[in-house]
């Protein structure tokens, strides 16, 4: 089991057959990152996480001899800039895409503000696992309800499922272009 830990910004791994061993940390971030979602792209290895207090999404990759992840080359990406004193925006949650055509994929994030209001935002990244690099970039952005909480995709993939915690609603938009 894979837990985020928000408060001490780290990342741990708990076995269920290793309960003796108690939980490992297999990753720490900077001081008020704060972990607070995450998403996996299965296909390339990738592991992606979403700060809730410096909004950023960063990219790790599993390292099988340090038994730990590890931070890609390019891999962070700034959504909001943090402004460490009353900050207004926080992360929600990340749903990744891999497209199947190997190395290439889709990942979208909800982004909450204290006044209520948020956005979904859809980035396409490539990976390169021999030059150890990765790239993406904003493809789509649309406001949704009152603090966008949890996303999911449809059965069927091509639909984004929004949960608006503030008002109780669902919102459904095309996972192509967030409309």
């Amino acid at each position: 089991m894979i837990v985020l830990d928000a408060g001490y910004d780290k990342i741990y791994h708990w076995g269920i057959g290793e309960w003796e061993r108690g939980l490992q940390v297999i990753h720490e971030f900077e001081r008020g990152f704060g972990p607070h979602s995450f998403g996996f792209d299965y296909n390339n290895g990738l592991m992606f996480v979403l700060g809730e207090y410096d909004v950023a999404v960063a990219i790790l990759l599993w390292d099988p001899v340090k038994l730990a992840f590890e931070e890609v080359k390019g891999g962070r990406h700034q959504i909001i800039t943090h402004q460490h004193v009353l900050d207004e925006w926080t992360g929600g949650d990340i749903l990744v895409k891999p497209s199947g055509r190997g190395n290439f994929g889709e990942y979208f994030v909800s982004l909450r503000h204290v006044n209520g209001s948020g956005y979904i935002v859809k980035y396409e990244f490539a990976w390169e696992y021999f030059r150890q690099q990765f790239v993406q970039k904003e493809v789509a952005k649309t406001p949704v309800g009152d603090w966008p909480t949890r996303i999911t995709f449809s059965e069927d993939g091509d639909r984004v499922i929004v949960a608006n915690e503030y008002s109780n609603s669902v919102e459904v938009l095309s996972a192509s272009d967030l409309s």
